[in-house]
């Protein structure tokens, strides 16, 4: 009887290892083939309103007096502005800070916003207030931006432009570049004399939205008629395709 259970035991195994053997050797599918591509877009739009960053600079011996000459002046500023014609709700305060001044010359104040602690006591305060306006009109930027400046507005830090239809171009951008992507898949395929398959992946990669952006600085109230010129706008899509090779 224990001859038979060792006999049965012995041609169990070998049977377990003919059958992993046979396994071992049967080739496994291979694996699926596939191309890649990219594709990019880029649709230019006229900017059709603005962003302009702007804002009041005072400074004096005291916070009250260095808070009320900036009031004065921004009060002013802000009423310039509705004259031009921009809205209210157009209107915004972006930054509003008050510093010591260790020094009465720009780089003493410079060096006491990296050193906030020096030896000695302020000579004076500093206080700025920034708006950010937008601006509807294109046409009337520079003169709306001279406007506050001869109101009280010293400090300008940039301008901003910007499409309503930014949304609707992106989207045109989007479908062209997924052609793009397509037409360089099939002229690589073809390259290797292989056709498309079907559509394995089709991923939206980061968008872009160029140009449009002025940067300006502290101005002169008397210089007349600042000239501002928009340019063009550019909206960009990119996407990757992955399709299978028959």
């Amino acid at each position: 009887m224990k001859k038979t259970i060792a006999i049965s035991l012995v041609l169990l195994i070998l049977v377990a290892s003919s059958v992993a053997l046979a396994q071992g050797n049967t080739p496994s599918p291979g694996r699926e083939s596939t191309l890649t591509a990219t594709g990019s877009a880029v649709v230019t739009l006229q900017p059709d309103f603005a962003t302009l960053s702007l804002g009041v600079v005072a400074q004096a011996e005291t916070v009250a007096d260095a808070q009320a000459q900036n009031a004065v002046q921004m009060t002013a500023v802000l009423a310039a502005l509705e004259k031009a014609g921009v809205a209210r709700e157009d209107i915004q305060t972006s930054y509003f800070t008050v510093n010591p001044v260790y020094g009465d010359t720009a780089s003493t104040y410079e060096m006491s916003a990296i050193y906030p602690n020096p030896s000695g006591k302020p000579v004076g305060y500093r206080v700025e207030n920034t708006l950010q306006v937008t601006l509807r009109d294109i046409g009337s930027i520079g003169s709306t931006l001279d406007e506050a400046m001869k109101a009280g507005a010293n400090q300008s830090y940039g301008i901003s432009f910007e499409s309503t239809q930014k949304a609707q171009a992106y989207d045109k951008a989007l479908q062209e570049a997924v052609k793009e992507a397509r037409r360089k898949a099939e002229l690589m395929a073809q390259a290797v004399g292989q056709t498309l398959g079907s559509l394995v992946e089709l991923l939206e990669q980061n968008a872009g939205y160029g140009g449009g952006y002025m940067k300006t600085m502290a101005m002169d109230a008397a210089y007349p008629g600042t000239p501002i010129v928009s340019g063009m706008l550019n909206v960009e899509a990119s996407v990757q395709v992955t399709y299978q090779l028959p």
